[in-house]
């Protein structure tokens, strides 16, 4: 990992919901990417991948609160700035591309004019000049006849056309970091293929760094460059996808990926046991109790250090 890193978080905890249905949903959590840096979170659900994006942006749901950690951009703490400083660097410096484009995008206003607003609040051009930027995105994306879909509404766009043109939003500034949060979510798969392509096409042209969040170990590997490995809230493996997927050291990233390794009989492996309840603190290992090799040292936290070269795990055993 590079000593100076575009993004860096450090020891993020993450306790959302109230009262007895408190959950600590993100344990400690580290990471770091580098500029031009392809970074791929992969994880069972539940495994804190999505609030460990969305506490860079500090766009946490009302429950949730950031209870210890920091997280550096570009040298900068971004959990001592202001809200006012915040609105900047969201869509300017960091995007975010949800998975759900029908829910994030605002059915009151028509596509070109969210993406116009978004290039017209950052770059402190003129209402024709944002128009025009809108209109160029939409073409960029591949939207169809994109001079006329710019007056359309959300709803009179297809899934497809919609997290097109949600990924044109988030692109209109050209941020250094974009995270994209299952962006091909509920698409089928020929469009999938074409919006994975539009995200990893758009960050290398624009050397920009890019966070793809999925539990799909194939959409990752087909566009990042390095992987993280996330379980119960806390980062377990950290690697280049070559290091990760062909040699990893963690138990669970083992167990991980041989979920998605069909047997002769075509049936389908999975983890045995069940995640751990996260409403309440543990002391030792997450994996433990469902991991084969787990012994009495277990009973400790493990940390996550660098095993090889660039190449970091959180197992007493590696």
């Amino acid at each position: 990992m590079s000593q100076n890193p575009l993004l860096e978080i450090k020891n993020l905890q993450v306790i959302i919901g109230r009262e007895e249905n408190r959950v600590h949903a993100v344990r400690g959590a580290s990471l770091k990417i580098n500029e031009k840096e392809r970074l791929g979170i992969i994880g069972e659900s539940g495994s804190g991948k999505t609030l460990t994006a969305l506490s860079i942006l500090r766009l946490l749901p009302a429950t949730g609160i950031i209870k210890e950690g920091e997280i550096y951009f570009q040298g900068k703490d971004l959990l001592s700035l202001s809200e006012s400083e915040m609105s900047y660097i969201r869509g300017k410096q960091i995007s975010i591309v949800f998975q759900n484009a029908a829910a994030a995008l605002n059915p009151l206003f028509t596509v070109g004019q969210q993406i116009a607003e978004v290039y017209r609040f950052h770059e402190g051009c003129s209402a024709h000049e944002a128009w025009a930027k809108a209109i160029e995105m939409l073409d960029a994306t591949g939207i169809p006849d994109p001079t006329r879909r710019a007056h359309a509404y959300p709803n009179q766009f297809s899934g497809g056309m919609a997290q097109r043109a949600l990924i044109a939003m988030a692109l209109v500034c050209s941020p250094k970091l974009l995270i994209a949060d299952e962006p091909t979510t509920g698409l089928d798969l020929t469009i999938q293929a074409q919006v994975l392509d539009l995200i990893k096409d758009h960050v290398i042209q624009s050397c920009s760094s890019l966070i793809l969040i999925s539990h799909d170990i194939a959409v990752i590997a087909e566009v990042c460059t390095n992987v993280a490995v996330m379980y119960a809230g806390d980062v377990l493996e950290v690697g280049s996808l070559e290091d990760v997927f062909q040699s990893p050291l963690s138990p669970y990233s083992k167990a991980l990926l041989k979920c998605f390794q069909i047997e002769g009989r075509g049936q389908q492996p999975y983890i045995a046991g069940k995640v751990p309840d996260l409403r309440f603190q543990y002391e030792g290992c997450l994996f433990a109790p469902r991991c084969e090799f787990a012994a009495d040292i277990c009973r400790n936290r493990p940390v996550l250090r660098e095993v090889k070269p660039n190449h970091w795990a959180a197992c007493h055993f590696t």
